[in-house]
């Protein structure tokens, strides 16, 4: 499965784009950056990263800077100079449930946003949600399918079946490109691209406790996101992605 640029995308100046240092954004900010690049397109690429609040969650912000770093070598003409980067308080990891931790960091997260676009308005703004697998596919593998409910809907069933096309609300521009593609889809544009080797080991799923990850120096090899990172690619977080 490929993204198929829209013929306006070529029309926008300024695109705000979502880079959390995961498989999913780094793909996005790659291929946004090659077609930027190829087309010869006049646009400023403004990159945002959310942290959640230290010392209870990992330095993501650290593989983010790593990747935007990696596609500006590869396309060096391309404007992608301004990565805003924001650290959150207000929420621990002893916060209630999943769940409650989510509700907050959701809000935050629309904040921070919202607080981007006042100060700098854009054409379009970019996030790179992608789909769990299949539920035939998770349910395949029982221990993924169970760590599964601990971090999404019970429904599976509409995997594949979202609105990926760009949407306009209060007047902005919205897109999620990778909505309907799971990671099993990543892994082939990753080895298409030949990514695997400069791009794919310093982008990081784990969202293991210090405890679990040895203070956040590698995977913990047990939550949903790494089961689902290895279903797709064989792999785990490699160890240059806790090395940065």
């Amino acid at each position: 499965m490929e993204i198929i640029f829209e013929e306006k995308f070529k029309n926008y100046k300024k695109i705000y784009l979502s880079v959390s240092g995961g498989v999913d954004s780094g793909l996005g900010l790659y291929l946004i950056a090659k077609h930027v690049y190829e087309n010869k397109l006049n646009i400023k690429l403004v990159i945002s990263t959310a942290v959640e609040p230290q010392p209870d969650f990992g330095r993501n912000d650290k593989n983010a800077k790593k990747i935007v770093s990696i596609v500006r070598d590869i396309f060096p003409s391309v404007n992608m100079e301004t990565h805003l980067i924001t650290f959150f308080k207000g929420y621990t990891r002893e916060d209630d449930s999943f769940e409650s931790r989510k509700f907050i960091k959701v809000q935050k997260m629309k904040e921070m946003h919202n607080e981007h676009w006042k100060n700098e308005n854009y054409d379009l703004g970019i996030s790179f949600r992608s789909s769990f697998p299949k539920l035939k596919e998770l349910k395949q593998n029982s221990l993924m399918y169970e760590k599964s409910k601990e971090v999404g809907p019970q429904n599976r069933n509409w995997t594949g079946k979202k609105n990926d096309k760009i949407v306009t609300v209060n007047g902005k521009n919205y897109w999620q490109p990778f909505l309907n593609m799971t990671k099993k889809d990543f892994s082939l544009l990753y080895e298409k691209y030949d990514l695997m080797y400069n791009l794919f080991p310093y982008t990081h799923s784990c969202v293991g406790n210090a405890k679990n990850t040895d203070n956040f120096t590698k995977p913990c090899q047990k939550c949903f996101w790494c089961l689902e990172k290895y279903w797709a690619f064989g792999l785990f977080d490699c160890y240059k992605a806790y090395n940065l």
